[in-house]
């Protein structure tokens, strides 16, 4: 393992959860995957197996290449990506593939596979905050070092046109479809925006401007009834009546019967009764096989990422940097949270997979990618603070 590291540039901490992760997936995906190899192939499930083997060896890549990646290509890549991200979310509105009664997939021609846009979305959103935001960082520092106050260095107008517009385009058009990732990111934005050190009164007033619209746009699909309005209704009504849905549930009963060790890898019984097993609810199955201790151990390496992600971020000199980090570790922890809180009946239920650990395809890669943004950002934190004598 010490030689493995040496190889690789970033956070030893980060590069740890992250290759634990991906291979606690292979062990419970093999089990998970059974119901569909039952359902579907006469209970063969190698070919599922390959196939998430696949996508996870290509994600490694993926992550590898791009922390050889100076991190200030993607910042200027920004703008781009986010109008790219703007466009895609469009098309899969209109002409998107749906899949569990949810349009956010658009088809890849000629290879059969599902590109889900909010995947891209989010890893846009991601950069195009840490760019915009350590621009807007940078002269409050600069007013500050001359005396001048906070909101003396932009107008809230500019920080309108140019940070939260186009931040709840995105997500508004993501909420339509995949409400849960929606709010996530809404609330990551709110964080980055607090940490960048913006006035707080403007914060609040765009804190109060977002939440009414985003209230009256759930609102209008409550009312329309479009999109996944009655699944929305459907979920918030038991959730508030304390009514928890069948695949919850389940996934109770699979935490349950789990304990404190677990019935034994492959020994799962809830998998055959809950739906998507290998992604949605592949939390459940982790504790109903090995048990409470390691559902702990496996939640103590995503608080690692966000642990380290916070110690980069308080060490970084570059703000763009700094920023990135932060907002990748953000994504990744909430996630983990919202799907954990989901199987435990926390969080009213959602679609959200398990980073890392949850079977899945072209996400798969997307999530490489942020973790690979992660590792190159944290390597250049670790060089300049060795720079200046200083510990990561």
């Amino acid at each position: 393992m010490t030689g493995l590291f040496r190889r690789l540039r970033g956070d030893r901490a980060l590069w740890f959860a992250i290759i634990t992760l991906t291979l606690f997936s292979m062990l419970v995906v093999a089990s998970a995957v059974g119901v569909l190899g039952i359902r579907y192939k006469g209970g063969e499930v190698s070919s599922y197996m390959f196939k998430h083997i696949i996508f996870l060896v290509m994600g490694f890549g993926v992550a590898y290449v791009v922390h050889r990646i100076n991190p200030h290509v993607f910042r200027k890549a920004a703008n781009i990506a986010l109008l790219l991200a703007i466009v895609l979310l469009v098309i899969t509105l209109v002409h998107g593939a749906s899949i569990n009664q949810a349009r956010r997939w658009l088809v890849i021609p000629f290879t059969g596979l599902t590109f889900q846009t909010s995947a891209f979305a989010q890893v846009a959103l991601l950069i195009y905050l840490a760019a915009q935001l350590s621009h807007l960082l940078g002269r409050i520092k600069k007013a500050l070092q001359d005396g001048r106050k906070p909101e003396d260095a932009f107008s809230l107008r500019e920080l309108m046109i140019k940070v939260i517009i186009p931040s709840s385009v995105v997500i508004l058009l993501i909420a339509y479809a995949d409400l849960s990732t929606a709010l996530m990111l809404a609330t990551i934005t709110f964080i980055m925006l607090f940490v960048s050190l913006l006035p707080f009164k403007y914060i609040i007033r765009i804190g109060a401007v977002v939440t009414l619209v985003l209230a009256l746009f759930i609102g209008a699909v409550m009312i329309l009834k479009v999109g996944r309005a009655e699944t929305w209704k459907n979920r918030i009504e038991r959730y508030i009546k304390g009514e928890p849905s069948y695949q919850v549930l389940q996934a109770q009963i699979a935490i349950a019967n789990g304990g404190l060790f677990g019935r034994g890898i492959g020994k799962s019984v809830q998998r055959y009764f809950l739906p998507h097993p290998y992604s949605d609810y592949v939390y459940a199955i982790i504790i109903e096989e090995y048990g409470l201790i390691v559902g702990i151990f496996i939640l103590i390496l995503y608080f690692t990422i966000m642990w380290r992600s916070i110690k980069l971020f308080t060490k970084a000199n570059n703000r763009f940097i700094g920023l990135l980090i932060l907002g990748i570790g953000l994504s990744i922890t909430f996630q983990a949270l919202l799907h954990i809180g989901v199987v435990s009946g926390l969080f009213p239920a959602t679609g959200l997979p398990l980073p890392l650990i949850s079977m899945g395809g072209t996400s798969i890669l997307f999530t490489f990618f942020m973790l690979g943004m992660l590792l190159g950002s944290s390597a250049v934190v670790i060089e300049q603070s060795e720079g200046d004598g200083q510990t990561a």
